[in-house]
């Protein structure tokens, strides 16, 4: 197949000319390696008459007159993650507009090491038992830096950018606008249907989960082996953090009454053991990694944390805790951030006051645990739900600066160290495996 040649750059004043034109590199790659699938519209029809057919021999129109185009995420509407990287979106635009524009790109500029360990998590990803691969924004190639552009050593990840419905084609270009979980739930419309979408997200990341098999796996693993990483180390170097919010007593005096020390209690189930559903996650499955298309049909995107077999529970422990406190408006009262903190099973009763709280305790009932429900992985509450989401909300305690509401993950907390005192006042009922 002949090779398209695209002059000229795009201009993006948030990066440095030289790392510019490294991105460019790898978008002209990527459309070189996978012509077919980035920019189907400029591939011609194969003649009939040639037999045997070979779609490396179809050609490509000749009078297309290319060029790139680079957006940063940011700019559309979607907000950047923790990680560092720059994101954009990318994609080929025919300048006399003759052709449809290419499939856009997601195109994320990062340190090496951190971009290099994501293409190798989402390699290592199963595929959809159920052929959903599209739903998954899968990383296709790493391109470096060279050094002497940047340090510390940074490089270029370049992903297709499956949910296409979310860019409005007008008709040889994108009206760049994209629309994610996290814009529905900080935005002024809760009248979506968020909750059809979360159990649609589930839907998807469930056929992944169950690794093929009609239901998960089960195993006994013991917590701080699967969830060390989540506590970002803050039962270890940096456990001076937990202990300027908690002290270092078992109890602690927050919001005019006695807690058990939350520092206390996450060391102590650290060492205990769970029998629990277990499979392939992605890791790290919030609002900003999960992209809509106009439909509500969700795209599931990043996957630096995603691992081949771990507690399956950390997909919606992430949901359900980005639910309660990190979109969670500063603005709520004291009384519903408290009603919403103690809502920990379908026994507990739902704020009724604020109406942003009773929402999201909606979306968690019907969203996310109904989720859970349906999938069937759960057979201890406690153990096997409650103990990760302390574990993992223990660790969010790093961003508090930058959570929406602080008050709201603080309480959270709480009231999940006071649920499970009863767990680490007694023996585990299983042993660590030998």
């Amino acid at each position: 197949m002949t090779k398209i040649q695209v002059d000229g750059e795009p201009y993006v004043d948030v990066l440095p000319a030289a790392v510019l034109r490294v991105v460019v590199a790898a978008m002209d790659s990527a459309l070189d390696e996978q012509l077919r699938e980035v920019w189907p519209a400029i591939v011609r029809s194969g003649k009939v008459e040639t037999r045997p057919y070979k779609k490396e021999e179809q050609e490509i129109a000749t009078d297309v007159d290319p060029h790139r185009v680079l957006v940063p995420l940011s700019r559309l509407g979607a907000a950047q993650g923790y990680s560092g990287a720059k994101v954009f979106v990318g994609y080929f635009a025919d300048k006399k507009n003759r052709y449809l524009p290419s499939r856009p790109l997601v195109v994320k500029v990062g340190t090496w090491a951190e971009l290099d360990e994501e293409l190798h998590r989402a390699r290592a990803w199963p595929p959809h038992a159920q052929g959903e691969n599209s739903s998954f924004a899968w990383p296709w190639k790493l391109y470096p830096i060279p050094a002497a552009i940047s340090e510390p050593h940074e490089a270029v990840l370049i992903a297709n950018f499956t949910s296409i419905d979310s860019l409005d084609m007008v008709p040889t270009r994108y009206d760049l606008r994209i629309e994610d979980l996290w814009k529905q739930l900080t935005g002024s419309d809760s009248s979506a249907d968020l909750a059809r979408t979360l159990r649609s997200v589930y839907e998807l990341i469930h056929g992944v989960h169950r690794h093929g098999k009609v239901v998960c796996e089960r195993r006994t693993f013991v917590y701080g082996d699967l969830y060390d990483r989540y506590l970002r180390r803050l039962t270890k170097e940096r456990r001076q953090i937990p202990v300027r919010l908690f002290g270092d007593q078992p109890t602690t005096q927050l919001y005019g009454r006695s807690w058990p020390n939350p520092l206390c209690t996450v060391d102590a189930l650290l060492r205990l053991t769970c029998e629990g559903a277990i499979g392939p996650t992605h890791g790290d499955l919030h609002p900003k990694n999960v992209v809509l298309d106009k439909s509500g049909r969700p795209r599931i995107i990043d996957f630096g944390w995603a691992t081949p077999s771990s507690h399956v529970v950390v997909d919606y422990v992430l949901m359900e805790l980005n639910l309660r406190a990190v979109t969670l408006t500063p603005h709520v009262p004291a009384t519903s951030t408290m009603a919403l903190a103690r809502m920990l099973s379908t026994d507990d009763p739902s704020p009724n006051a604020d109406d942003e709280c009773r929402w999201r305790s909606d979306l968690v009932r019907n969203g996310i645990w109904k989720s859970l429900k349906d999938a069937d992985i759960i057979r201890d509450w406690e153990r096997e739900y409650l103990v990760p989401m302390l574990i993992v909300a223990f660790g969010l305690l790093w961003f508090l600066d930058s959570a929406k509401s602080q008050h709201s993950l603080m309480l959270t907390v709480l009231c999940l160290t006071e649920r499970l005192q009863k767990i680490v006042t007694k023996t585990p009922i299983l042993e660590p495996a030998t």
